[in-house]
């Protein structure tokens, strides 16, 4: 049963509310400075949109996006998710792969029904690219912006920002033209400039180690002030 839900109360949850009524398939409206104008057939035709409701799926795959309640527009709906098992070398492991199967549930009124998918063991190296993941990553990013605001879901959209190198509400973005200019800002360039990239990791790999010689010299010397003292 589709749930809308209206507030006007100045002390609200918008993305709780939100979320409780996209996963029935309803819709959240925000009657916000007493403006109480909502057309009722936004609300039928609402209802009458085919909708999403989740997705089940087995251990092949992992965190798929969307997770549940969202509309399909124009008949189609985009689902991501990510591939545990990456294809190997051998093709009589590969065949050994168990079968990905993935059920995805619709509801249109009160009727439910669902499709189920079933995905090849073996995905291609198409699966694994950078857009790709970027496009995962998104995809998360919106699902995840649902729930209701912390210091540790904007750390966490900014993690994944950073990652994956996109902006979002927690990033920007930066102009970065010159391998210096990585260095200069510790930010790490993408793998798909491999020279760079692996340069960029030795050499922040040395500056750790560099930190940690530096840090223990000096506690090296405390200690040996320390000794000094108690011994005179």
């Amino acid at each position: 049963m589709p749930l809308f839900i209206f507030s006007s109360n100045e002390v609200r949850n918008d993305s709780v509310l939100e979320r409780w009524a996209k996963d029935t398939g309803g819709e959240y409206y925000c009657l916000s400075n007493g403006e109480y104008n909502v057309d009722p057939n936004t609300i039928v035709n609402s209802a009458r949109t085919l909708r999403f409701v989740n997705a089940e799926y087995n251990d092949c795959i992992s965190e798929v996006y969307p997770c549940n309640g969202a509309n399909i527009d124009g008949g189609y709906l985009d689902i991501c998710g990510r591939f545990k098992l990456k294809p190997t070398d051998d093709p009589f492991l590969d065949e050994l792969l168990p079968t990905t199967q993935l059920k995805l549930t619709y509801s249109q009124f009160n009727t439910q029904t669902y499709s189920t998918l079933h995905l090849p063991s073996k995905p291609n190296a198409e699966a694994f690219s950078q857009r790709l993941t970027q496009f995962w990553t998104l995809k998360k990013i919106q699902s995840i912006s649902l729930t209701s605001p912390s210091p540790q879901l904007h750390q966490q959209i900014q993690t994944l920002g950073k990652t994956y190198h996109l902006v979002t509400e927690a990033t920007s973005l930066i102009i970065l033209q010159s391998f210096d200019d990585y260095l200069h800002n510790e930010i790490s360039p993408p793998k798909s400039q491999h020279l760079f990239y692996q340069q960029y990791q030795d050499i922040m790999k040395d500056r750790v180690l560099d930190k940690t010689q530096k840090l223990k010299d000096k506690m090296d010397y405390v200690s040996d002030l320390w000794l000094r003292k108690i011994a005179w």
